[in-house]
């Protein structure tokens, strides 16, 4: 295992193997890498060699299949199988309609997923693990056509043969029935916009788009909403982004987990009852109150395991008396120089280089979350005090 630095290694794309490692590409450049969650120590594997070497979201989907690393792509052009054995990466292509190559996956069968369209499409894809190949469907809306034309659908729950989406921000549902290719719609039992659905394989959770509870369902049957936070008077439209409490909830082997925004306690339904973590925010590095934190979570010899979205800590939280754990991840330095040096000897790719933006408040706050003392003071002027102040222990 190399030595991390500095450089936060954040994901939306991973699996986990049947060891508990977990494969994850980067969001910050075309890099796959393996965590051993023992011991936080994450391993360059592979760069995917058909696709720009640094763009983020080349893949938003893994699945683990004997073996192999199968990486779902959203600006990527292909599905990618990385043999983790003999180390070498074949590459399926997959039609795309000009801005379409977003897709919600939904896992089946040991050997089979359904990737169905994030954006209004026609077409919807049975892949097959195995034979590394798959088939397109057709399908329609029908006459509601209408209602998801513009909208993102998203869920990736499965209930018996019948997978299962929300149109976002509405408080309608569908399933996609796997053999026949039906579409089936419902209306929530309430006037809530709905963000995204979850499984645990007998109910379905959609989660409201104030991010303040979910539905139980059974089948198109509602059953009862499950509160997260209490409902304030505007919970009967969507909320923006930045103002969510919970971005979204995960079904992770029958245990449905509430992913939180900042400052919000984890919560998570297991074993019959829910239960809540209190987790301290200022260990997960550079999480910022209006970016989501975390996008992936497994579970594994007992413990839940957040990944990193737009943060760089893993964190572990124990089933049982939800303690927790906190792990920085981050990329070798010179997994980074050698990727840059890749790029400069290939100036045909034509790529442009972008450093994100960063507030001075998100800097500051980035500040406050460091050991102190952190400098000594040199020249003090008036507009650097409150930054001096900081970085120093005081108050600004």
């Amino acid at each position: 295992m190399r030595e991390t630095s500095p450089y936060p290694l954040t994901t939306q794309c991973a699996c986990m193997d049947d060891e508990g490692r977990i494969w994850m590409v980067s969001n910050m450049v075309n890099g796959l890498f393996c965590l051993d969650p023992d011991t936080g120590k994450t391993e360059y594997v592979t760069s995917f060699e058909r696709e720009p070497l640094f763009c983020g979201s080349l893949y938003t989907k893994a699945f683990w299949y004997k073996g192999k690393v199968i990486c779902i792509p959203c600006l990527a052009k292909n599905i990618a199988f990385y043999d983790t054995v003999t180390g070498e990466i074949r590459y399926l292509p997959i039609r795309s309609e000009e801005y379409l190559v977003y897709f919600n996956a939904v896992s089946f069968a040991e050997e089979k997923v359904l990737l169905f369209p994030v954006i209004y499409s026609s077409f919807a894809y049975i892949l097959d693990l195995e034979r590394e190949s798959y088939d397109a469907i057709p399908f329609t809306y029908g006459e509601n056509s209408h209602q998801a034309e513009g909208r993102i659908v998203q869920g990736e729950a499965l209930c018996g043969e019948k997978a299962y989406f929300v149109i976002r921000d509405t408080n309608r549902f569908f399933s996609f029935d796997i053999k026949t290719h039906i579409l089936d719609f419902f209306q929530g039992a309430d006037h809530h916009p709905f963000v995204t659905m979850a499984s645990d394989g007998r109910y379905l959770y959609p989660f409201s788009a104030d991010g303040r509870s979910y539905d139980i369902y059974d089948g198109g049957t509602y059953i009862t909403t499950r509160q997260l936070l209490p409902e304030k008077e505007a919970g009967k439209a969507a909320v923006p982004y930045e103002q969510l409490k919970y971005i979204a909830c995960s079904c992770v082997e029958g245990a449905i987990v509430n992913m939180p925004m900042r400052n919000v306690e984890l919560q998570f339904f297991a074993d019959g009852c829910m239960k809540n973590c209190v987790l301290d925010w200022k260990q997960i590095r550079m999480a910022d109150a209006k970016i989501q934190a975390f996008a992936v979570c497994f579970q594994r010899r007992g413990k839940l395991i957040l990944l990193p979205y737009h943060s760089s800590t893993v964190v572990e939280v124990d089933l049982g008396d939800a303690s927790v754990r906190y792990l920085d991840i981050s990329i070798c330095s010179s997994v980074l120089n050698g990727l840059f040096k890749k790029l400069w000897e290939q100036p045909e790719h034509n790529i442009q280089l972008k450093e994100e933006s960063c507030s001075l408040q998100r800097y500051l706050d980035a500040l406050e979350d460091m050991p102190s003392p952190r400098t000594e003071q040199d020249v003090l002027q008036t507009n650097g005090s409150r930054i001096y102040n900081i970085l120093n222990g005081q108050e600004g």
